[in-house]
């Protein structure tokens, strides 16, 4: 930069409005990286953390049914569950279009069944409505 200064062009300094214009540019992108959602990695291990943490302070078992949008990055999954699933505090499991969750719901009907919204911004965590695997206003957690 202290050599940029000294630059001239005619005769005329130049340098000196190139090395404010190099900060000006440097201090906008700074600006638009600070203003970025974090990246998907980021926010999905910080997120699948906080969640897992949510549903491990809750009383009971709880089932955690994982819906991901089409655009999802598949490096980022959030099903993973302990060997000892059946016994497992929460048990993690994949919502899959077009395949009815019932079976599901009847093997793990002791549990609070939980959706989770992976790929929105910020994660939503809410009640498991088992007709439509939507939130119903009047529904409760399933049990």
């Amino acid at each position: 930069m202290r050599h940029l200064r000294r630059w001239e062009l005619g005769g005329k300094a130049a340098g000196i409005f190139l090395t404010r214009l190099v900060v000006c540019l440097l201090l906008v992108r700074v600006s638009m990286h600070l203003r970025q959602k974090p990246p998907a990695a980021e926010r999905w291990s910080s997120s699948r953390a906080r969640v897992a943490a949510q549903l491990q302070s809750m009383p009971g078992e709880q089932l955690a049914i994982v819906r991901y949008s089409s655009q999802h990055d598949l490096g980022c999954e959030w099903v993973y569950n302990a060997a000892d699933i059946d016994h497992s505090k929460i048990v993690w499991a994949r919502e899959i279009p077009g395949l009815d969750p019932k079976p599901l719901l009847q093997y793990f009907s002791n549990r609070k069944v939980w959706l989770v919204e992976a790929d929105s911004y910020p994660v939503r965590l809410r009640p498991f409505d088992s007709l439509s695997g939507q939130r119903s206003p009047l529904a409760a957690p399933a049990k």
